[in-house]
């Protein structure tokens, strides 16, 4: 694909390998961020736009087909959100939580930091748990049931599914902030000298849930629910 400022970084997330990496370890939000441009996206996070426009077309493959979801069965999608991220995100969580519970707990004195990090994850396991139950319960299954109706060349339409999308996207919102907040921290304390190996394998972990929560709210905002809307008007219109 041709890559220059103007280029979306939800397009080159979707079409070009790796290109989630760098912008993970760039700070770019292309979860939530996905309809900024490369050069905004560089200016917001004080990087050279040109810079950024060169090592992402370092990334791209000259020739051969990239893998997109774009291309698959949105059941598909929504099977590898909820087996893949979901799961994944649901044990990391706890994983994370009871590691810092019992790095923060008497007779331990923990820096500043390393107790904001601690809190800083409370507040996210109490907006994301009920927000994973809650798509999939109230949003996954309407989509399945939306492709399953288009297959069957069936007409029903659910009137709320947009709605519930636009609250989705906002909640992603939220915790895009809170995951920005978390990534000050993590940065923080990963540039201290002395941390322990518990520590610094702890902030491996927070690093991990942090790319893979970018990643599935990408998959759903720029993906999976702007297929679903454009289904949804399509079987509205035949």
């Amino acid at each position: 694909m041709k890559v220059d400022e103007s280029t979306s970084i939800a397009k080159i997330a979707d079409e070009i390998p790796g290109a989630r990496q760098v912008f993970e370890t760039l700070g770019i939000d292309y979860a939530c961020g996905g309809d900024l441009s490369l050069a905004d996206a560089a200016y917001a996070e004080g990087l050279d736009p040109e810079v950024l426009v060169a090592g992402v077309r370092r990334l791209a493959a000259p020739s051969g087909e990239t893998h997109s979801w774009n291309d698959r069965p949105l059941a598909d999608l929504i099977r590898h959100l909820t087996d893949e991220h979901h799961r994944f995100v649901r044990d990391e969580l706890a994983a994370i939580s009871f590691g810092l519970f019992d790095l923060c707990a008497p007779p331990a004195t923990p820096d500043a930091d390393l107790q904001s990090l601690r809190a800083a994850i409370v507040r996210l396991s109490d907006v994301l748990l009920p927000h994973m139950h809650e798509e999939e319960d109230n949003l996954f299954h309407p989509i399945e049931a939306l492709e399953r109706s288009w297959q069957s060349s069936e007409r029903p339409v659910d009137g709320e599914l947009r709605t519930r999308i636009r609250q989705v996207v906002t909640e992603h919102g939220t915790i895009a902030v809170q995951l920005r907040s978390i990534r000050e921290l993590r940065l923080r304390l990963e540039a201290e000298n002395e941390l322990n190996a518990r520590v610094r394998s702890i902030l491996e972990s927070v690093a991990r849930l942090e790319a893979h929560l970018h990643e599935y709210m990408f998959l759903e905002n720029c993906i999976l629910f702007p297929r679903a809307v454009a289904l949804q008007e399509q079987m509205t219109a035949a």
